[in-house]
């Protein structure tokens, strides 16, 4: 029988069991610029640790990071900063 959840992988492994992931793999991964990676920290969109001086992601903070993600809860409107100017 296989668990399907977030909290496995494929092999039926609990994701605990995996090693954290380096942030500047992740960016290498998904395509995501550092910055942009650093304003999802700091709005607390993506759980990261600080490990011997370096940011690195645990699987179950990504496995939650891609549960989220695929709920929609970071979607929003894009903000447009010269529509912003143009209204004061």
């Amino acid at each position: 029988m296989h668990d399907n959840s977030c909290n496995t992988i494929a092999a039926g492994l609990p994701v605990a069991y995996l090693p954290p992931m380096a942030l500047d793999r992740f960016c290498e991964i998904t395509g995501l610029s550092p910055v942009t990676v650093w304003r999802m920290q700091r709005k607390g969109m993506l759980k990261t640790h600080l490990i011997a001086n370096r940011r690195y992601i645990m699987a179950e903070d990504l496995a939650d990071f891609n549960r989220r993600l695929k709920t929609g809860e970071f979607a929003g409107k894009p903000i447009n900063p010269s529509a912003y100017r143009k209204q004061k």
